[in-house]
This record gives C-alpha cells, sequence and structure tokens, in this order.
C-alpha cells in the first residue's frame, strides 16, 4: 500500500471556495469546486481504457480542484498557499482509490522515491496536467523542493569551510544565518507570528513543507535578483547531483533539454 494507508477513511473534502483567498485547485474564476469522484472516476475510466497509469494519473490531477482535504480528522493541504501543488501528496491521494488497478511497485517507487515510470517531455506534461496545474507543480518544485536543496547545500558548504573536526550536526544554524541573513529560531517565529500558528515543539512535514515555501517566498522578496539567482542555482545543482547519484534520469516530471531558472509564476 501507499506511504499512508487510507483504506477504509472517511474523505471529506473542503467546502466550495467561496472567495479566492480561500484557495482551490481550480483556476482562479471557478467558484464552485467538483466533487472528488471526478477526478477519481476518470483515473479510473482511463485505466481501465488502456490509458497508462502515469499518464491517466497526471490527467486525474488536472481534474481534482480541491485545496486540503479532511481525512478521518486529519488535513492534507495539497496547495501551499493557494498556489504550490503538493504533486506527491495529491498523488498518493488518487491513487488510493484505484490500488487495484496500479501496478503496485511502480506507485511505490513514484510514493517512496518520487520515481516516475515515464519521462515524458515538459509539453506533454504540461498537457496533461494543463497549465495551472503545471505552473502549482513549478512553483512548489522551485519553492519546496530546490529550497531545501538550497539549505542542504549551504550546509555542506560551510561544512567544507569549517576546520577538520570543528564542524558539528548542531550548527546546521549557520545555513539559515547565510542563506536567509535571520537565524532558523527567528524565522520560524516570524512564520508562526503572520500565520497564527501554534508554537508547538515540533512541527509535522506539511507544516515544514510550509515553512519552506514560506522561507522561499521571503528570499524572493528580500534578496537582490542576483542573489536570488544564485542560490537558486545552487540548489539546482545540488539536486542534480542527487538524483545523479540515485541514477535518475531527471529531477522533474520531464526529461529537461536546457538548463532551467526560476521563481514563482
Amino acid at each position: 500500500m501507499p506511504l499512508r494507508s487510507r483504506a477504509g477513511r472517511q474523505h471529506t473534502a473542503d467546502q466550495p471556495r467561496r472567495c479566492a483567498s480561500d484557495g482551490g485547485l481550480a483556476p482562479a474564476g471557478v467558484q464552485t469546486l467538483q466533487s472528488p469522484d471526478v477526478a477519481i472516476r476518470y483515473f479510473r475510466e482511463a485505466l481501465l481504457g488502456g490509458t497508462h497509469w502515469w499518464h491517466a494519473l497526471l490527467g486525474a490531477m488536472q481534474r481534482w480542484e480541491h485545496p486540503r482535504e479532511n481525512v478521518h480528522g486529519e488535513w492534507f493541504t495539497y496547495l501551499i498557499q493557494d498556489e504550490a501543488l503538493d504533486w506527491l501528496l495529491l498523488a498518493e491521494r488518487l491513487t488510493v482509490d484505484v490500488w487495484d488497478l496500479l501496478p503496485a511497485h511502480e506507485v511505490q517507487a513514484l510514493l517512496f522515491a518520487g520515481i516516475v515510470p515515464v519521462y515524458l517531455e515538459e509539453e506533454q506534461v504540461r498537457d496533461l496536467l494543463g497549465t495551472w496545474k503545471h505552473r502549482a507543480y513549478l512553483n512548489f518544485f522551485y519553492g519546496v523542493t530546490v529550497e531545501e536543496a538550497l539549505l542542504v547545500a549551504t550546509e555542506q558548504e560551510i561544512r567544507r569551510e569549517s576546520p577538520l573536526g570543528s564542524y558539528h550536526e548542531g550548527r546546521g544554524e549557520d545555513a539559515y544565518m547565510r542563506v536567509y541573513e535571520v537565524s532558523q529560531g527567528a524565522l520560524l517565529a516570524e512564520y508562526l507570528d503572520r500565520h497564527e500558528a501554534d508554537r508547538s515543539i515540533s512541527i509535522s512535514y506539511a507544516e515544514w513543507k510550509q515553512f519552506v515555501y514560506w522561507l522561499f517566498k521571503r528570499r524572493m522578496q528580500h534578496a537582490l535578483p542576483a542573489r536570488v539567482a544564485s542560490d537558486t542555482k545552487k540548489g539546482l545543482m545540488e539536486l542534480k547531483r542527487h538524483y545523479a547519484a540515485a541514477g535518475r534520469a531527471s529531477y522533474r516530471l520531464w526529461v529537461d533539454r536546457s538548463p532551467a531558472e526560476g521563481q514563482p509564476i
């Protein structure tokens, strides 16, 4: 089964959007969100019709419109800050309901390691996801995936600069100072204040992704354009190294034909 088995649980979708600030996976101007069953029915019918499951999954993502969902009392956010699509989380949600029609080993490779079964051209991915979801995917890619890689790359950079034996794991805080010029603790406090979030001792992985995306947007606002481009490139290079070491063909949903630079669309 997938990462978090949801078989037998009740899925309660968020209420239809009443204003733009409520978010939603539908394009702006759509006032009522269609039932999650629409995307799931499309997914199942496409599979039964012989469509490759990866193509069918991307098509189902295009038809999914709910920004978040309550599953057995726990909220799952598929759209961070109304603009960044957590595509793996949504993929997990959609595959649960058609698990009997899917190749388990390929789906597990996707959900556990992000390994896609078929690499497509970017134009194909855009056509399957739709323009709006493609943009939301890119926002998540640069805002969460690359931002996390930037922090890892910066910590490794500091480690290399440190005298032999002087670096210890507790100095990961230094990476935040170098990238954002503010300590991790101060950044987290600022984030919690702005979002009126619970100041618990630890945060969940879902909350962490939202925090990282907020860090990304904060960096876009406060850093000079040249610094933004340099740091983004550093994160991308770290991501490429990580994927190459694992023997992966690409670090995105498609095969890259040229170097990529980016920021929220």
